[in-house]
Parts: C-alpha cells; structure tokens; sequence
C-alpha cells in the first residue's frame, strides 16, 4: 500500500531534530517507548477522517513525538491493519489524516477504518526499518504490501559442521555452522535441482549417524547418486573436497567447481584408474551443460541481483534473477499481496526489505527497474548485512538494462499465467463465502472462520486444535493448540467445553486490557489538553500518554498459557481477535458443550451476537443454536467445500499435535507424569540417583538436599512414584 506523501517539513529523513533528552536504544530494532492510542468504541461523525473524533485525533496527533520510528494502524477490533515507519513519526501520521483527495483508494479506506493507531520510537530509521520486518512478519497486517506464503520459502543447507557433511532442505536458518542457500519460491524445482547436482557432486542427503560405519550401502550408491560414506567408500577429505565443489556451485563459481572435477579426473587417468576417470568424465560433460544453459550476454564480472516486477491492480509478480560471476545461477518468482495503487518505488522498497530480510546472501550490486523509496536507509541496511557497500542501480541503457528488460519480461509471463488461475480462485472463494453466510443467515459473508477439533487415543493425551481462516484462506500465523486438562478426557464434550473456555476468556481479557488502556490513555489526553498552550503543539512531551506496550510475539504453543492468566500482556497474544463465525467439529453435543462455554464467559451468540455452528461428519450436517434440524449445504456448493476443508485443516492439526505428545510420552519418563516435576528437576534427580529405582529408595532428606525439591514435591513422588 502506497504510504501518503510526507509533510513538506519531513522530507528524505526529516528536519525536525529529536530531543537530546531522547535515550539511544540498547539493541537494534527493539522498542524504545511504545504508545497505544485507543478511540473506544466512538464512531467519528463530525468530519474526522476515521473512527477517532476529531478533537481527540487533533490532540493524540500532538502527543506523537518527531523521532524516527514505526506506527501501527489498528481497527475497531483491535486489530493491525498498517504497520509503516518514518524518519518523522508525527508528519507521516498526519499526513494519513490531512485532505483525503490526495490519497490513494487504498489509503483512503485504510484510514476510515482506523480506530487507534500505536507507535514505537526508534533510535535510527534503519532500526525502524528492522523492527518494521519483524511486526510485518508476526502480525501480517490487512494493508501493508507482502510476500505471499513467505513461511513456504525453501532454503538448502549443507552441514559443513559435521564430519560428513549432508544437503537438505529446510524452511528456517539457524546459527548452526551450517551453509544456507536461498529462499526459493518454487520448492519442487528445488529438490529437483538437488536431484541434479547429486548426480555431480555425489552428496549424501540422508540422516544417518556418520561417527559410525555401516554393512552395506543404500540403493542411491548403486545408482551413482551419493558415495556412500555411510560404509567409508569415500574417505573424508574427498567427500568433503566434492562438498566443497558444491558449495562453489550454488554461489555462482561453476568454473572453479568445473575446474576441480577436472582435476580429478586428470588425477584418476593418471593413477590408472579409467573406470573412475570415465565417471569423473560424464559429470564434467553434466556441469559444462548446466554452465552453458546459464550463460547470459555479458553485463560485467561479479555478484548481482536483477529484480523486477509486474503488476495489474492489486495482482503483483517479482522475478529474481541471481548471477553469480556472468552467469545466472538461480531464477525466483515471488507474489505480494495487497499491492493495490502502490507506486513502483513504495513496491521496490517493500520487497527488498522483505526478501532481504530472509536471503542468506546479499549482493554487492542490485539492478532494479526504480530506484526505492528511502533508497538511502535500504542501502545503509543491506550493507550492514552484506559486510560491506551495497549499490542500488536503475540502468537506463547498456547490457545491464537489457538484462532488466529480461527479468521484466519474465515477470509479465508469470503474472499473466498466474492471473488466470488467481481469477477462477477468488470467484470460488467469493462465491464460498457468500453462500455460506446466505445459508446460516449472517448479516455478511465471514471474512475469519475458526474451527475447534479434538484428538485423542482411548482417553490419552487429550488434546484441541484451533485453526484460523481468514479470506477462505489459512491463517497459520493464528493457529493455536491446547493440552485438555479436564479429568475425564475421552469426554469430547468436556474437553469441547474446556477448550471454548479458554480461547473466549483469553479474548475477554484482551478485550478488557485495551479497555483499561483506553482509559488510561483518555485521562493522560484530558490533562495534557489542558497544559497545551494554543500554537505550542511542540510544548507536548513526546513521550506523554504512554500507557502500554506492544505484545510480545504471537506463540504457537499457547497451550501451556494459563486461560484465567493475571498477565495482560501474556492474555493478549492475538487472542483478542473476534472471529466472524466458529465451527465446532461435531453434532449437537459438541455444539451444546460450546453454547454452555460461551454463556459461562458472558459471550452471546444468535442474532447480533457471535456465530456458531456444529458440523458433524457423517452426512457434513450443520448445526444452529436454537434449530432442531439441521442444514444440509448442496453437494456441489463452494460453501460446503469451504465447511470441509476448515474441518478437514483442524483435525489434521489436533492429530499432528496429539501424535507429537503421545510420541513424546512413549519415549519419556515416569518423572514426566509427576506434579510439580518439570526438565531441570528431573534432570537434577537423575543426576543424583541415576535411575527410577534410586529415587524411589531415597529418604526424604536425601531428596530435600537436591537443589529445586520442595517437601510438596518430596510429597507427590511418594504418591506417583
């Protein structure tokens, strides 16, 4: 989404000088001071641009300090629509909420749905541009430009740490030791890729044991694709010289590759061994071929990226040409959502800080078709991660501008082909939602649909999953996973009621949270109204009205967060956002279980309150409170198909889930069932007494004196053990 043009006093990195009072932040990229602005629940009618009323927008925009930083747009609900920085946090959040003709379409329905806005002071623009990626990628705000499925992305990874090094592919780095390559959009071209350079470099890829020696090896050594060093038909030196090989290959040096592999074949015809001279022969013949295929006119020796993009209204495809010393070696094709009337700079920026922020290499030189907005704090960046000077170049002419014309070109193919499929998916996906919403009666189509399974064995490792739609598409992001605590767990309505308790008392607590903030927020502005002398809007201290900070990141193991927790900021993990409709895997008990939870809570549900409906599997029939019959969707309706595939996604998630715990319990401990007894007690006690058996054998004071065990632990190892 295109960011409103500044304030004439802002400019490339503002003019207004932060306060020398102003404390320099400890580590990049985290939080100086966080503000939340909250309008209640007020609907603005007297010609304020948002929900917020005039005259309290007019003195909440007074309070946002000039520093750099980052500002985040929030709805009724309370949920994160924008997240945007600035190099003058309080010109660009008036610039949202000036004339409106000089906005966007995009912009300007963002900013009538803004109901609070937040924001975080920074120490430099470049630490708000990290801290942008990091809110971007845990909230996925409505409106901020993204990577499409960016949790997809694919990198490879050479485990250069290990004796024997292997080659895999992984979805996340890690400060392993290991080498990282990507990320790679297309993950079946990747692993054929792998396929390929197997067959060159005779890599392994399985996850055996390598400090041992093996009988015999597996069918890949037979079929000349791995040399085995499972059974030392490689010594270490060799296979770690053709990883080596490798490693030169995916960062653009084929020849020096190239030139190795032909070195050993010189050494093999040399020695007299033909048979592997010959073998050394083909895979010379193989990598010439892939180099010859990769070789492009000559836009000059060394590491470049060349991106470009092409876009059709909200529909935006990037392409990624990689070359690596005159040669590309690798081809990307991304998509960003909501793109909408973005200009080509706003586009370039937002993708650089996005895809740079996951690459595990960084150019020295970038060829782009438009130079990027805050080009100046996207370099200061990319040469922090590079080491060293990174260069940001729009060519007009010359082989660099022919080589751009390409990647453009290959951009307008795939969103070409793309658009026919994206148009037959979201005339599915509309029409789903529309007849859904038509059949159970909502005022509008359900834009979040959160659906409850339970999985369990005879009554064992009880456990729920909550999983999230949003836009007929999954939320991973929102999913959450709860361990039942109920005491009888092969009850499913019990653990049903249980876990609707929890996701809905969490949400209230988060509701009543902002509640209290908005309060506190709206006395801070009553008092720092009336010390504001009129035309002093610089008398305002900028951190005044500071009543709450941000939440920490979103958890995906919420399951062990008490629902009934104290904490407001651990009760407010993204469980404050009201879904449009819930479906409960299950007939009329299940749903009865939910209607009794929900009215526990003190939430409603029927008309004007939250929806809810039971679908049970055998003949798909959905359940209404207050209907005995239930609803029978067409068989060949998107609606159903929708239904189903909600479905279908909880309960893959609850029995991943419950598979994980029930594995984890079958390879642990009896000390694991014990309460009061977690991983550093239990290691503590098994350092001391070696096993079950010597626990259970000594006295209490023996037990007292190892450090962590209490009398009540003492107590409930007695009676479990």
């Amino acid at each position: 989404m295109p960011t409103p043009a500044a304030s004439p006093d802002e400019g490339e990195t503002g003019t207004d000088a932060p306060p020398e009072t102003e404390a320099p932040l400890d580590r990049p990229g985290k939080p100086d001071d966080a503000v939340h602005v909250d309008a209640g629940h007020a609907v603005a009618g007297d010609g304020s641009p948002c929900l917020i009323p005039a005259s309290e927008l007019t003195v909440r925009l007074r309070m946002v300090p000039t520093q750099p930083g980052v500002y985040l747009m929030r709805d009724a609900q309370g949920r994160i629509l924008y997240v945007g920085k600035a190099g003058v946090l309080r010109n660009r959040l008036r610039s949202y909420f000036q004339k409106q003709d000089d906005l966007g379409v995009k912009v300007r329905h963002l900013v009538a749905r803004i109901a609070a806005f937040d924001w975080i002071v920074t120490a430099t623009e470049q630490e708000a541009l990290i801290l942008e990626n990091n809110l971007l990628k845990e909230h996925h705000p409505r409106y901020n430009i993204k990577l499409r499925d960016d949790k997809q992305y694919l990198y490879l990874r050479v485990t250069t740490g290990q004796r024997f090094p292997r080659v895999g592919t992984v979805r996340r780095t890690a400060t392993d030791g290991s080498r990282y390559f990507g990320p790679y959009a297309d993950s079946t071209a990747l692993r054929e890729t792998v396929k390929h350079l197997q067959r060159l470099f005779l890599f392994r890829t399985c996850t055996l044991d390598m400090e041992r020696t093996y009988p015999r090896a597996c069918l890949l050594f037979h079929i000349k694709r791995c040399s085995a060093p499972c059974v030392r038909a490689i010594d270490e030196e060799a296979y770690r010289a053709s990883v080596h090989h490798l490693i030169d290959f995916m960062e653009g040096r084929g020849k020096a590759a190239l030139e190795g592999l032909r070195a050993a074949m010189g050494d093999a015809a040399a020695s007299l061994d033909f048979e592997r001279a010959a073998a050394l022969r083909d895979r010379v013949r193989a990598a010439e071929q892939i180099l010859e295929k990769q070789r492009i006119t000559s836009v000059g020796r060394g590491d470049l990226d060349a991106i470009a993009f092409a876009a059709d209204g909200e529909d935006v495809v990037v392409q990624v040409f990689t070359v690596r010393d005159d040669n590309v070696v690798g081809r990307e094709e991304f998509v960003l959502q909501d793109a909408g009337d973005a200009s080509p700079e706003e586009v370039t920026a937002q993708f650089l800080q996005q895809y740079y922020a996951r690459a595990t290499f960084v150019p020295p030189l970038v060829l782009l078709p438009a130079l990027p907005a805050g080009g100046h704090v996207l370099r200061a960046w990319l040469g922090e991660r590079r080491g060293s000077a990174v260069r940001l170049e729009a060519p007009q002419r010359g082989p660099k501008r022919d080589l751009l014309d390409l990647v453009t070109r290959n951009a307008t193919l795939a969103l070409e082909r793309l658009r026919t499929e994206w148009m037959a998916d979201r005339r599915r996906t509309s029409d789903a939602l529309r007849e859904l919403g038509e059949a159970l009666g909502l005022p509008e189509p359900p834009r979040r649909i959160e659906c409850y399974d339970i999985s369990h064995m005879q009554g064992t490792n009880a456990v729920a999953s909550m999983v999230v739609f949003e836009d007929a598409k999954p939320a991973r992001h929102a999913y959450r996973r709860f361990r039942i605590k109920a005491g009888d767990q092969n009850d499913d309505f019990r653990s049903m009621h249980e876990v609707i308790s929890r996701r809905f008392r969490r949400a209230i607590t988060a509701k009543e949270t902002a509640a209290s903030v908005a309060v506190a927020v709206r006395d801070e502005l009553r008092t720092a109204d009336a010390v504001v002398a009129p035309g002093r809007e610089d008398a305002m201290p900028d951190d005044a009205g500071e009543a709450g900070l941000l939440a920490p990141d979103d958890d995906v193991h919420e399951e062990d967060v008490a629902a009934d927790s104290a904490d407001p900021i651990a009760s407010a993990k993204g469980w404050g956002n009201w879904p449009d409709l819930v479906i409960v895997d299950g007939g009329k008990g299940q749903l009865g279980a939910a209607l009794e939870a929900l009215e526990e809570v003190g939430i409603a549900t029927g008309p004007g309150g939250l929806a809810i409906v039971g679908l049970a599997k055998q003949f798909e029939e959905v359940f209404r409170p207050g209907h005995g019959q239930p609803i029978l969707l067409p068989r060949n309706s998107q609606a159903l198909y929708l239904v189903q595939r909600v479905r279908d996604e909880a309960h893959r998630f609850a029995v991943t889930y419950h598979q994980q715990v029930r594995a984890k319990r079958q390879v642990g401990s009896r000390l694991d069932r014990v309460d009061g007894i977690g991983p550093k007690r239990k290691r503590a006690l098994m350092l001391r007494f070696g096993s079950l058996t010597g626990i259970r054998a000594a006295t209490d004071e023996e037990l007292l004196a190892v450090p962590g065990i209490t009398r009540a632990v003492v107590a409930q190892l007695r009676e479990q053990l």
